[in-house]
């Protein structure tokens, strides 16, 4: 990524530390732009400043890697030939790992540059999952929808959801009020499927008091609309500490209300995660891996009262209690175990 993401990177750190806690044969390996810092990242050379530039350093690096391994899981990357031309000439297997539907991913953004890079990957994308011998999503309609692309319908698909690795001390103990319920989004951006004017509206139709603490960076449009109520409190970008402080405050946390709006049905977010392995129950707008059995995960759509409804239901739960809960189903030591298993079991 020539714009790496925080979460991406952390996440790629908590699988590596899995795998080594674990005893697997498994390497995770960031390539970024010059500067990055974390102990996943490989750095590109100072000169790798150009698109073409650094992603021609990241497949002369990528194939000084190959020789090394067994298989590669390869995050795929949209509209992209070097990565055809990788894939194509690779000799060892290469199994493709996606986290979106790409090309209504491209055409959601609604402009004249999206449009042309999605009918690029509509033109590349075949042809690269062709080479692949199996696909993972972090959703199975991720996975399946890409072994529809690639036209092999008897390959392997695999299900690799987001993890969270647990520590000593993962739960945030509460620090609630006795005053109107606290709730937390976080974001690094609020893309459109994010949906938070979907929660902005609904708000307009309730008066009952909450506080909306918002993590992340807004847009002026975003700004706007929330400085129009003050029961949205928007704290820009929070480190880890301000992050657990005000998740100690929150009764919930929300995730997406509008991943519909880019063919979705499923999702698999980070922040959920993180969200539980902290002892925080989660609402959000989306089937993810929980079961209806499972309390502290609500599918509903953006409706303020239900919402409110449904924290005020979790206020006073014990966090230890949700946090072990949701253990079996999101610690990322799990997910890590079953996608080598299914891995090893088809190659």
């Amino acid at each position: 990524m020539r714009q790496p993401a925080i979460g991406v990177i952390r996440q790629m750190q908590d699988e590596q530390d899995a795998a080594d806690e674990l005893g697997l044969p498994w390497t995770s390996r960031f390539f970024c732009p010059a500067g990055t810092q974390g102990s996943v990242v490989e750095q590109a050379p100072q000169t790798a400043n150009s698109w073409g530039h650094f992603k021609r350093s990241y497949y002369r690096w990528l194939s000084e890697q190959v020789p090394n391994h067994d298989v590669i899981l390869l995050r795929y990357a949209m509209y992209d030939p070097f990565q055809l031309q990788f894939v194509r000439n690779c000799p060892v297997p290469i199994v493709s790992m996606h986290h979106t539907l790409e090309v209504k991913e491209l055409l959601s953004h609604r402009n004249a540059k999206s449009v042309a890079r999605a009918t690029l990957e509509r033109a590349l994308g075949p042809h690269t999952l062709a080479h692949c011998v199996a696909h993972a999503g972090c959703t199975m309609q991720v996975a399946e929808h890409q072994r529809l692309r690639s036209r092999g319908p008897d390959k392997p698909v695999y299900h690799y959801s987001n993890g969270a690795l647990y520590g000593p001390s993962p739960v945030i103990e509460a620090d609630h009020a006795d005053g109107p319920p606290e709730l937390f989004i976080l974001s690094s951006r609020y893309a459109h499927w994010m949906g938070l004017d979907l929660l902005l509206e609904s708000a307009k139709r309730t008066d009952r008091d909450f506080r909306l603490h918002i993590g992340g960076h807004l847009d002026k449009e975003q700004q706007a609309a929330v400085a129009q109520d003050d029961r949205f409190i928007a704290h820009g970008f929070l480190d880890r500490a301000g992050m657990d402080a005000v998740l100690a405050r929150s009764l919930i946390g929300l995730s997406a209300f509008g991943i519909h709006r880019k063919s979705f049905t499923e999702g698999n977010t980070l922040k959920v995660r993180e969200y539980l392995r902290a002892g925080v129950p989660v609402y959000a707008g989306y089937r993810d891996v929980f079961d209806e059995a499972f309390a502290y995960y609500r599918n509903g759509p953006a409706d303020m009262d239900a919402i409110l409804d449904y924290a005020e239901g979790l206020r006073g739960v014990d966090r230890h209690a949700v946090s072990q809960a949701a253990r079996p189903i999101i610690e990322k030591k799990a997910v890590l175990s079953s996608i080598y298993a299914d891995i090893q079991e088809t190659m």
